[in-house]
């Protein structure tokens, strides 16, 4: 009567692991996000991304889709005006931020007030509500003021009903990059007036993502408020928002590189559909700084599946076993793998046989495992298995995958090894590791009648709190996950 000896190898790593469906993982395509400015609703945002795309006119570029997304700066806006205090509240905290970074302790409140659309400029909405405003805000320009005008302004929006609200903002953000980034598209971000203070933050943030440290991210800044430039930029010079700046000291803004005539239809040369993608001028530097970016973006460092399971096999090993198999067994969220014992011993089957006909064991899924996609490509002594699932992952995060090989016989020459290597989608390597089973080397006992290994594959969102991983459905995000992979036990039947 045969029995099942299991050897158990615990290695543990810090991280976790991804999946996909078929073609998943295709590290390809590009996204121009756009990122509006200060007092725009969601439609007028839009309205800006949609005339931002028909300016660029590029909808597939080197064979390889072109999507556009919206990152919108909530503005809360009512007949009399006062929602936007919020956004007031949330620039000063965002310009100062940098101006500290960038020319210490100066500190402007003109951005402030008169950034807006001409039609219903800012500072006319507050006064009309307070009219002793307009006269606070002038006298105060030295930085050691913000936290007062911070507390004022929130408090406004306190009394008026308005809730300015940055985090929700950031997390909304973040969240869409870290969609993007997982799937490991080219990226152009577009930002205009305000929108280039959130620019810059996800510059930053996608900057640190792993596989995009080699220049996978391209930013064109139009009317940037910010005193920091992450890429080209198009200032006009009748854009007297942001050129009026300059009265705080050289380097609060950049200066105008385009010479625009003064328009009737727009007086402050501010916005960006009346001023900017109107003007010829404008209009063609924006598009040609873009084009560009195209042109410069590369492709992150990324591999086209979750994970590469290589399977090393010694010609001796494959002499004497059939084909190896491979299959997810189990998974579960706990990572409490495999109750359901078959025969003994879990996510195996043993099956005896009779005559010459060797041994005939396999690999037995527990009930309901929600496995992964994964193709083999073999050669002469190496099978490399490639993890192909990297959306939509079972919230269990964690995957049991197996590999088994039955013996044609039991005796045979030394040198019966295998060796097993995890990389992940980012080549990071998880797992490197050899096994000789050779007669003499497995402690003396015969050679064994089935060898097999069990690998502890990790996709996790627990990195999410639940309002991020609410915000993901909601919006119809995937995320990102935490990769790892972890040696679980190894199999030896005995004859």
């Amino acid at each position: 009567m045969s029995k099942l000896l299991l050897c158990l190898v615990l290695l543990i790593l810090p991280y976790g692991v991804v999946a996909a469906t078929q073609d998943e993982c295709k590290v390809e395509g590009y996204v121009v996000g756009f990122f509006n400015g200060v007092a725009n609703t969601r439609s007028q945002a839009q309205d800006g991304l949609d005339k931002l795309k028909s300016t660029i006119g590029i909808n597939s570029y080197n064979s390889e889709d072109v999507d556009y997304q919206l990152f919108y700066n909530d503005s809360r806006i009512d007949e009399e005006g006062r929602y936007v205090l919020g956004d007031l509240a949330e620039t000063f905290d965002q310009r100062t931020n940098e101006l500290d970074d960038i020319v210490g302790n100066r500190w402007e409140a003109f951005w402030d007030i008169v950034n807006g659309r001409s039609s219903s400029s800012i500072i006319d909405r507050i006064v009309s509500i307070i009219p002793s405003f307009a006269e606070f805000v002038v006298s105060v320009v030295n930085s050691t003021m913000n936290e007062l005008i911070t507390q004022f302004l929130n408090s406004l929006v306190s009394i008026f009903g308005g809730t300015a609200n940055p985090a929700e903002v950031r997390m909304r953000h973040n969240l869409i990059n870290d969609s993007y980034t997982w799937l490991g598209k080219k990226l152009i971000y577009v930002a205009h007036s305000q929108g280039n203070l959130w620019v810059n933050e996800s510059y930053n943030y996608v900057s640190a993502q792993e596989g995009y440290d080699n220049g996978s991210l391209a930013v064109v800044h139009i009317a940037p408020a910010s005193p920091t430039l992450n890429g080209d930029y198009v200032l006009s010079s009748s854009d007297i928002v942001i050129n009026g700046l300059q009265f705080t000291g050289i380097g609060s803004v950049a200066l105008p590189n385009v010479l625009v005539p003064l328009s009737s239809s727009d007086p402050s040369g501010h916005t960006l559909v009346e001023s900017y993608l109107t003007d010829s001028g404008t209009r063609s530097m924006i598009r040609n700084q873009i084009n560009a970016a195209f042109s410069r973006v590369a492709k992150p460092e990324l591999e086209d599946h979750l994970y590469k399971i290589t399977y090393q096999y010694s010609q001796n090993f494959l002499q004497q076993h059939k084909t190896p198999e491979y299959d997810f067994v189990d998974n579960k969220k706990d990572r409490d793998y495999c109750d359901e014992w078959v025969n003994g011993y879990s996510c195996f089957e043993y099956i005896t046989s009779g005559g010459g006909t060797g041994y005939n064991n396999k690999l037995d899924p527990a009930s309901g495992v929600k496995a992964l996609m994964f193709k083999n490509k073999k050669s002469a002594t190496k099978h490399d298995v490639t993890i192909e699932t990297c959306k939509d992952i079972d919230e269990v995060g964690s995957f049991l995958f197996g590999d088994f090989a039955n013996p044609k016989q039991l005796k045979g020459p030394l040198d019966i090894t295998k060796s097993i290597k995890v990389v992940d989608r980012f080549d990071d390597t998880w797992l490197e590791f050899d096994q000789d089973i050779s007669p003499a080397k497995a402690n003396s006992l015969i050679s064994c009648a089935g060898f097999g290994n069990f690998i502890e594959l990790i996709a996790s969102q627990e990195h999410y709190s639940e309002d991020e991983k609410n915000a993901l459905k909601r919006l119809k995000l995937n995320g990102n996950y935490v990769l790892a992979a972890e040696t679980f036990d190894s199999v030896c039947l005995l004859h």
